[in-house]
């Protein structure tokens, strides 16, 4: 018998690296993509991006880690049993390796990300620890990264630790806008990368393990800056504007017990990396409808009035968290609990910190979403954080009363007509405890059985009465011992 006869079997690399793209589009995407790469790099804690006619330039203070022997197949750091992973810029030469999934104290884990860059660029550029390359994807294999010998550009004055160079792909008949079947870059598309820039930060930096500062330059000419500034179980996300602050209260919680089951159920598959930790960030101001996050905001929205972030499995585009029907879902739903339980575990803290009115408006959107999804197919997880929540109302001081003090539901009395407030001083002289009128709002709320505030009527007055000594006859000019 003759040898059997073997065919090469490959991919088709610019056809998948297109593919990819595809589900990486948009300014935002980029933009989030740009963050997390500088957020990831060790000892990085701020970044800058220039929005140039030329190029978008960004900058971290972080440094490539080197194995010093670059030109290897293979990092010797995989296997040396000290990093027990790659060099950053071995990292860079194996896309989609997914290096970082067993990096501690990293985000990054599908290593496509910076496959996100090609929505602008043709010939990205990376400087840092000295080293100067240029990408050429539409090459051979071998032929993929130029490598600089030394120019101006390894080591300009003022250079920080890394800077990306992505000039823009403004040619739309160029070799790899075609074979990648991607767009060039419009006329607007520098001011538009600009503007999702400012309004994607301020969250975007919420949850940031490194970064702190984020500038963002035209033309090198400061066009904004973003600072958070971390305070104890608070934060603060400025430009410089004590005006445009945004403060944020935090939560945090931890699945660690029901992690380690998981690990056990699905060995192999939950990285050791992976974070039990959850967080929750509640806005003191105003808000609509929060977000998933992991690390980074994903595009979830799940109608809850604060961030949720975790170390969630997300879709490959970072877009959205998985939440169907395997391990990865399984883990998504115990850090939803784990954030419930967090969120339940503030629920004496929140009122002083939001105010009244803010913390009840928080409340009844809890209860808004959960009676939603009971009536719908929705994520039944996320009606937990008013489940968690609604018996911890009862049992802590989270209604504010007219004479300004705290108290719990069950002591706390409720006008049922705005009318009745011209008698709210007598009431007060009686020991009576009247919610404050800024919860008017939320009265149905607050009479609903769940919460428990009892309106004002014959009985409740009778007790009041009882407990100032006034059930007997009392002479008119001793009336004045029963004042307060």
């Amino acid at each position: 018998m003759s040898e059997p006869e073997f065919l090469s079997r490959g991919i088709d690399y610019l056809g998948d690296l297109g593919a990819k793209l595809r589900d990486l589009r948009g300014y935002r995407t980029l933009a989030h993509e740009l963050i997390q790469n500088a957020d990831d790099a060790e000892g990085a804690a701020s970044m800058s991006v220039d929005v140039s006619d030329d190029a978008l330039v960004v900058d971290n203070d972080g440094v490539f880690s080197d194995c010093q022997h670059i030109r290897n197949a293979e990092c010797p750091w995989k296997e040396d049993g000290t990093h027990g992973h790659r060099c950053d810029f071995h990292r860079f030469r194996k896309i989609f390796a997914g290096d970082k999934r067993g990096e501690p104290d990293t985000t990054g884990a599908f290593g496509i990300g910076f496959i996100a860059v090609y929505q602008v660029t043709d010939r990205p550029e990376l400087i840092s620890a000295g080293r100067h390359w240029t990408l050429h994807e539409e090459e051979d294999e071998s032929r993929r990264i130029e490598v600089c010998p030394g120019c101006p550009k390894c080591t300009p004055p003022g250079l920080p630790g890394t800077r990306f160079v992505l000039p823009w792909a403004r040619d739309a008949a160029s070799e790899l806008r075609q074979r990648l079947q991607a767009e060039s870059v419009p006329a607007d598309g520098p001011s538009r990368i600009l503007e999702e820039l400012k309004q994607t930060l301020p969250v975007a930096m919420l949850f940031l393990k490194r970064l702190r500062t984020v500038e963002i330059k035209q033309a090198g000419r400061p066009a904004g800056s973003f600072q958070r500034v971390d305070h104890a179980d608070s934060l603060i996300v400025t430009d410089g504007n004590p005006q445009n602050d945004q403060i944020w209260h935090i939560a945090r919680g931890d699945f660690a017990n029901a992690a380690d089951v998981l690990r056990a159920r699905h060995p192999g598959r939950i990285e050791k990396k992976r974070s039990s930790q959850v967080t929750i960030a509640v806005p003191a101001g105003a808000f609509s409808s929060g977000l998933l996050c992991a690390c980074l905001p994903t595009e979830q929205r799940v109608g809850l009035p604060f961030h949720v972030n975790a170390d969630f499995f997300t879709t490959n585009d970072r877009k959205s968290v998985i939440l169907s029907d395997d391990f990865q879902s399984d883990w998504n739903r115990e850090a939803l609990r784990a954030a419930s339980l967090a969120l339940g575990g503030a629920v004496g803290q929140l009122p002083a910190l939001l105010g009244a009115a803010r913390f009840w408006g928080l409340v009844s959107t809890l209860k808004e979403v959960a009676d939603a999804l009971e009536k719908s197919s929705g994520e039944l997880t996320l009606a937990g954080f008013w489940k968690v929540c609604e018996p911890r109302l009862r049992t802590v001081p989270t209604i504010y009363t007219t004479d300004n003090r705290w108290t719990t539901c069950g002591d706390a009395t409720l006008l049922l007509q705005r009318e009745e407030a011209g008698v709210i001083s007598t009431l007060e002289g009686l020991g009576v405890n009247v919610v404050h009128e800024d919860l008017r709002p939320y009265q149905s709320l607050l009479r609903a059985e769940a919460v428990g505030v009892s309106v004002l009527n014959i009985e409740r007055l009778c007790v009041a009465l009882r407990a100032q000594g006034m059930d007997y006859r009392t002479e008119l000019n001793a009336l004045c011992a029963f004042r307060s």
